[in-house]
């Protein structure tokens, strides 16, 4: 039990430092995410965009609110997800010449976040509003906040590798990224216990 406790200590110790350490990064990387999030919202999105993310949210919203469907099953989804964008983050590690992809990977996020609220607040009300507030943009900044102190060892890893020409301590690196993704599905459990702890059986009540 002690050796448990010493352990996480270590780790949190370890993500205390990698923040402090990068504060800069998270705050340029925040301020992409916002701005993606913030076009996502407002501008105006063609017909086809539109049509694919109705249909998107059509089946989250199935998925949410259905009796017949498990939340286990969005949870599923998430941890799929997460694997995709982590993965992406370590094949981006092996060039310093694809750092730029980072950056364009968070707006990404953040932009899809914008327009996927926008279709769920205009399509369904108040349940909408509720889902939105209390699962999507909190699991969406966790597993997002995570994500960036991947994107940002995997710009240190790429660094090292321009000077070195060679991937030492690559092994390090993995087991790190593995970490973070660990960390990122915090969100996802988040979003599983507010389904169903609240979202469900609220809408169940009557």
């Amino acid at each position: 039990m002690r050796n448990f406790f010493n352990n996480f200590d270590d780790i949190k110790n370890g993500l205390s430092l990698k923040i402090k350490d990068n504060k800069l990064l998270i705050i340029i990387f925040s301020i992409i995410f916002i701005a993606g999030l913030f076009l996502g919202i407002f501008i105006e999105k063609s017909s086809a965009v539109k049509i694919y993310y109705i249909e998107y949210t059509e089946n989250y919203y199935y998925s949410v609110f259905s009796q017949s469907e498990s939340a286990f099953s969005i949870l599923f989804i998430r941890i799929g997800n997460n694997i995709l964008f982590f993965s992406i983050t370590i094949l981006l590690s092996l060039s310093i010449y694809l750092v730029p992809l980072h950056f364009i990977i968070i707006f990404y996020r953040g932009f899809i976040l914008g327009v996927v609220c926008v279709i769920i607040f205009s399509s369904y009300s108040i349940n909408g509003i509720f889902l939105t507030v209390l699962v999507v943009i909190p699991q969406n900044i966790i597993s997002t906040f995570f994500l960036i102190l991947a994107i940002i060892s995997s710009m240190e890893n790429s660094q090292i590798f321009k000077r070195q020409r060679c991937y030492f301590g690559f092994k390090s690196f993995l087991l790190n990224i593995l970490l973070l993704y660990a960390f990122s599905l915090l969100g996802a459990v988040l979003e599983l216990i507010i389904i169903s702890c609240i979202m469900r059986p609220l809408n169940f009540l009557f």
